[in-house]
C-alpha cells in the first residue's frame, strides 16, 4: 500500500474519500425521504449549497457539500442513513448535517438571514452581494449558475443584520463579489459590506474576486485598499489552467492575462506573508498534467492551489456535458495534494476561504 510523506491515512483511502466525493459533486444525490428545510434546500442549483452529508468512511467522515437531483446514481435514505452507489452496490453510513437556526431568523426588513448568509462548515459564513454583469453582456463563464447583475441583492444594513443574528456561529466570512463588464474592480461596490464586516469579530475575511484589468498601479491600490479595510485573505480563481479552455469557456475572465493575478498575488504577499492567496483549478476537463503545470506556478507565487471537481450544473451552458470518472487521475489530484500540503503544511493555519471551510477542495490536510 503506497504512503505518502505528510499524509495522516494510506494514500488508497485518501483516493476512495476523492472517488465518493467527485460521485456527490457531479451528479449531486439523490434524496430519498422527506425534505426537511432544517437540512435541505431544494431551490439551489449551486453546486455546494442545498445538502451538507457527512459521508462516513472507514477512516472518517468525509464533509460534503452538493444539491438534490433525483437522476443522481447516489442513492440516500436519511431514515436508514445510508448513502448506495447504484451503480456499484456499495453502501455507505451518512448523516445529515442540519442547517443553523438562525438562517431561519429574519432581519427587520423581513429577509431570512439565510437568504443572505450561507452556513457553511466550521464556523463559516459566505455571501454573495450581487450578480455577475457578464451574464448580462454574454460574457459570462459557462459553467457559473450566477444570476445577472441587477445591483446589489441586499443593504449593507441588512447584511449588518444578518451577522449580528449569525452571531458567533459565524466566526469566518467569505464574500463573493460578483464581476463587471467594465474592466474595472467591482471592489468599490463591496465596500460598505466590507466596512460592516470588519466591525465583527471575525478570524478573517476572504474576498473573492478577479484583478482589475488595468494593470499594476490599479492593482497596487486595490491591494492596498482591501488590506486597509480589513480583508485578510484572496480567492483569484483562475478555474483552468490551460489558455485555450480559459478562453473557450470564459469569454472575459479567460482574456485576463495571468500576470495580473500574479501580481495581485504578490503585492497580497508583501502585506500578509505567503498563503494567503488561493486559487481554484477544476478538475475533470483539463489535462491533469496542464493542471499539475498551473499547481506548481501557482505554489511559486505563494498562493495555494485548490483543485475542485468541474460540476456540469443544470441551467448552464456545459449542463449536458459528459464527466471523465476515471481512477487514475484522483491518484493524480492526490500526489498533487500532498504536494501541495507539504508546501502550506507549517502555515496550516493561514489557509483561509473556501479551503478552511473544505466542503468543496479536493484537498484535505490533515489536523481539519
Amino acid at each position: 500500500m503506497n504512503t505518502f510523506i505528510g499524509a495522516v491515512k494510506p494514500f488508497e483511502e485518501y483516493v476512495k474519500d476523492l472517488y465518493v466525493k467527485r460521485a456527490a459533486k457531479i451528479y449531486g444525490v439523490n434524496f430519498l425521504g422527506e425534505l426537511d428545510e432544517g437540512c435541505v434546500t431544494k431551490n439551489r442549483a449551486s453546486v455546494c449549497n442545498g445538502l451538507a452529508l457527512n459521508v462516513k468512511l472507514d477512516d472518517g467522515p468525509v464533509r460534503i457539500k452538493t444539491r438534490i437531483s433525483e437522476k443522481s446514481p447516489l442513492e440516500f435514505r436519511p431514515d436508514t442513513g445510508i448513502m448506495t452507489d447504484t451503480r456499484t452496490g456499495e453502501a455507505y453510513a451518512a448523516e445529515l448535517v442540519p442547517r443553523e437556526k438562525w438562517v431561519y431568523e429574519k432581519t427587520t426588513t423581513g429577509r431570512l438571514a439565510g437568504s443572505i448568509l450561507k452556513d457553511e462548515f466550521n464556523k463559516t459564513v459566505a455571501t454573495s452581494v450581487f450578480g455577475c454583469e457578464l451574464k448580462n453582456s454574454g460574457q459570462g463563464c459557462k459553467f457559473c449558475s450566477s444570476q445577472k447583475y441587477d445591483g446589489p441583492l441586499f443593504t449593507p444594513e441588512e447584511f449588518s443584520e444578518a451577522l449580528e443574528i449569525a452571531g458567533k456561529s459565524g466566526k469566518r466570512l467569505i464574500i463573493n463579489s460578483g464581476s463587471l463588464a467594465s474592466g474595472q474592480s467591482a471592489y468599490p461596490l463591496l465596500k460598505p459590506y466590507i466596512t460592516q464586516a470588519s466591525k465583527r469579530d471575525f478570524e478573517w475575511i476572504n474576498l473573492e474576486l478577479m484583478p482589475p484589468s488595468k494593470g499594476n498601479s490599479a492593482i497596487k491600490k486595490l491591494a492596498r485598499e482591501m488590506a486597509g479595510d480589513g480583508v485578510t485573505s484572496l480567492q483569484l480563481n483562475l478555474e483552468f489552467w490551460d489558455e485555450g479552455l480559459r478562453k473557450a469557456f470564459m469569454p472575459y475572465k479567460g482574456s485576463i492575462p495571468k500576470d495580473l493575478y500574479y501580481e495581485l498575488m504578490g503585492e497580497w504577499e508583501k502585506v500578509f506573508g505567503k498563503w494567503k492567496t488561493s486559487s481554484v483549478l477544476l478538475s475533470g476537463i483539463e489535462n491533469i498534467n496542464s493542471t499539475e503545470q498551473g499547481v506548481y506556478k501557482l505554489l511559486e507565487n505563494g498562493c495555494v492551489p485548490s483543485i475542485e471537481f468541474f460540476v456540469p450544473l443544470q441551467g448552464t451552458e456545459l449542463a449536458n456535458m459528459q464527466m471523465s470518472e476515471n481512477i487514475e487521475s484522483l491518484y493524480e489530484i492526490s500526489r498533487l495534494n500532498m504536494d501541495i500540503y507539504e508546501r502550506v503544511s507549517k502555515n496550516k493555519d493561514r489557509v483561509e476561504g473556501c479551503l478552511a471551510c473544505g466542503g468543496c477542495p479536493t484537498l484535505k490536510p490533515k489536523n481539519r
